[in-house]
């Protein structure tokens, strides 16, 4: 990438956001950031010898750690925002003597590094005193070299040394108790999931007793024992949140007597946003609460200097599915096409239509995840979920996947429902479902992936949804049919808003091929197929080509430039990571506030930077 020529056009914020699902995963230690950046051009000099003069603008960096006289014997690493926060990379292994470490780092000057200490993965990354989180380390970069001194406290893997009245191993009790959030589903088990199982969520073990807002377990512990763990109601989608709805630390206990009472509070869920107590007296809000007022923050910003010139905002919706085609047949295996064409898809373009006044929005549409629509809507494609909800005669195996999976859905709404939690609670407890909680379990499942907006807007789906429980297959058949007709809307609404003039469309290779892996392995030929095939694939719906595109998982290569320019695309958007591996410090952000035109040869193409940060908070975080 450092072949790139960048030519800075205008100043623009870029603000993409993706619409691919995603599946959330344990808490265990990893570093702090959802998407770190990219690996700068820093060379590596582990011996410890100054390269900064070697190349212009590098500037060498020691990095001198002691550790904890307990660390175990074996390798340490430093890793960060210099390496993609990949833990246990050979080259940034550190040189070790006893409980030293040292490795010399050629970095960009002017910059600002991230990074913490491991010993070979996030299982084993550095810990604080008492064994509880850090925050990343950072240090800046200026213009000459610079020696770091660093103290390790812990490891997540090695409890820090503690001091008891009796001896370690002694067998322990530990009793907790948890205040639960006022607005914390009524039907919903709480579950503590931790070290000592695993970290496997819905462990009919690990259950706490319920008590209206307080919930408590007892388990068996030894004395010596560092627990770490959370709170959460069944699976990491409804683990618990801070009052703001951010991720918090593991909660970190260790035991140093016989008897241990811990009490805890839990301020709210992933799933269940902090809300005020109904009942509770009104109180003066604090400093930070007015700041983060949204009235407040408007007051703030308005009027507007008529003399400036507004703020340009570029929003880019990426709706991406790959493709879940079973092999030799027309059906798919997941429904994850049929699930949010049911939802989110058909939605927002509801809102662009509605609320959009003025401007437009962009929107991709992979063709991996228009060829499954149509394949269910033309060809009567079923993925394996709508096969088994028509299924009257299951087999022991089918029965089964139906009691795991259908409840793949936002926790949220299984809580909504009485008779949702009660099937999850059974679940949970190995208990048999009969064949009417089989048939309830399709039917909730299918209703409560529709979008609510669709299901107040028919009186039958409304009447199902009030139902909530004994239900019949016409029932069932008459939820599908419903899926189906809202599916037939998706194209033809984005079509309509293109036309308009709100909304611009654009698309990516064919299959969502990573298109650099193809040019490396000398399938240049290929490359340029899966990108005419999805363009002309979608002119056939559309009814014209786009002008821009969305490379496969925003992959890019020099060889792209003339392909696509040639195919008649004038811009495209990749990551900011690829931006700061072009040897632009991504760290300032008005580097990554522009569009830039990239050249090769006599080709050239418009280039934005996502703002990975930002579009992982619109589209993981604030979205709940």
């Amino acid at each position: 990438m450092k072949r790139f020529v960048f030519i800075a056009i205008t100043i623009i914020l870029l603000t993409l956001f993706a619409g691919c699902s995603a599946e959330k995963t344990s808490p265990i230690a990893s570093p702090e950031t959802n998407s770190p950046a990219a690996s700068s051009t820093a060379e590596i000099n582990a011996a410890g010898t100054s390269t900064a003069e070697a190349a212009k603008g590098v500037v060498s960096i020691t990095f001198r750690v002691t550790l904890p006289s307990n660390t175990p014997e074996g390798p340490v690493y430093i890793v960060g925002s210099f390496n993609e926060w990949i833990p246990g990379a050979p080259e940034y292994k550190m040189v070790r003597s006893d409980n030293t470490a040292v490795i010399t780092l050629n970095l960009p000057a002017d910059s600002t590094v991230e990074y913490k200490y491991t010993r070979g993965d996030w299982g084993k990354v550095e810990k604080g005193e008492t064994g509880e989180e850090i925050s990343n380390r950072k240090v800046e970069v200026k213009q000459e070299s610079l020696v770091v001194e660093d103290v390790v406290a812990s490891w997540a893997d090695v409890a820090p040394e503690i001091k008891t009245e009796v001896p370690n191993g002694t067998p322990a009790e530990v009793s907790f108790t948890v205040h639960l959030p006022w607005n914390t589903p009524a039907n919903d088990d709480i579950y503590i999931t931790g070290t000592f199982n695993d970290w496997t969520t819905g462990d009919t073990k690990t259950i706490l007793e319920r008590h209206g807002d307080l919930a408590t377990i007892t388990m068996a512990a030894k004395v010596g024992d560092r627990i770490e763990y959370k709170y959460n109601r069944g699976s990491w989608d409804t683990v618990e949140k801070d009052k703001e709805g951010n991720e918090i630390p593991n909660r970190v206990l260790v035991v140093d007597a016989k008897t241990i009472l811990r009490e805890d509070t839990i301020e709210s869920w992933v799933d269940v946003p902090y809300e005020e107590p109904p009942e509770s007296e009104a109180k003066e809000p604090t400093q930070k609460e007015k700041a983060l007022n949204p009235k407040s923050v408007l007051e703030k910003a308005f009027p507007a200097d008529p003399s400036k010139q507004p703020l340009k905002v570029v929003l880019v919706w990426h709706q991406h599915q790959p493709l879940y085609k079973i092999p030799g047949t027309i059906d798919y295996e997941m429904p994850w096409v049929r699930a949010h064409a049911i939802n989110d898809y058909p939605y927002m373009a509801d809102l662009i239509d509605k609320y959009l006044t003025r401007g437009s929005v962009t929107v991709n549409l992979v063709p991996s995840l228009l060829l499954q629509l149509n394949d269910y809507l033309d060809k009567g494609a079923m993925d394996k979920y709508l096969r088994l909800s028509f299924e009257t005669e299951l087999s022991p195996k089918d029965k089964q996947f139906i009691i795991d999976h259908f409840f793949d859905i936002n926790p949220r709404f299984v809580s909504k429902s009485e008779r949702y939690s009660e099937l999850m609670k059974k679940k949970n407890r190995g208990e048999d479902f009969t064949e009417q909680d089989i048939l309830d379990l399709k039917v909730l499942w299918n209703l409560y992936w529709i979008n609510i907006e669709y299901i107040k807007a028919d009186e039958e789906l409304t009447a199902l949804l009030n139902k909530d429980r004994g239900y019949s297959f016409d029932d069932l058949l008459y939820v599908i049919n419903k899926q189906l007709e809202i599916m037939g809307t998706v194209i033809e609404k984005h079509k309509k808003l293109w036309e308009s003039g709100k909304v611009e469309l654009i698309t990516s290779p064919f299959y969502h091929p990573i298109l650099p892996i193809l040019i490396e392995k000398g399938w240049k030929d290929d490359a340029l197929g899966q990108i005419q095939r999805g363009l002309e694939y979608f002119q056939q719906l559309f009814g014209r080509k786009p002008q821009g595109l969305w490379p496969s998982e925003q992959a890019v290569d020099n060889e792209l430039v003339p392909m696509l320019k040639d195919s008649g695309i004038n811009w495209i958007v990749t990551d900011k990571s690829i931006l700061q591996m072009a040897g632009v410090d991504t760290g300032n952000y008005k580097n990554i506030m522009k569009p830039y035109r990239v050249t090769n040869g006599n080709s050239d193409l418009i280039v934005f930077f996502r703002d990975t940060d930002l579009s992982d908070r619109i589209g993981f975080k604030y979205s709940t």
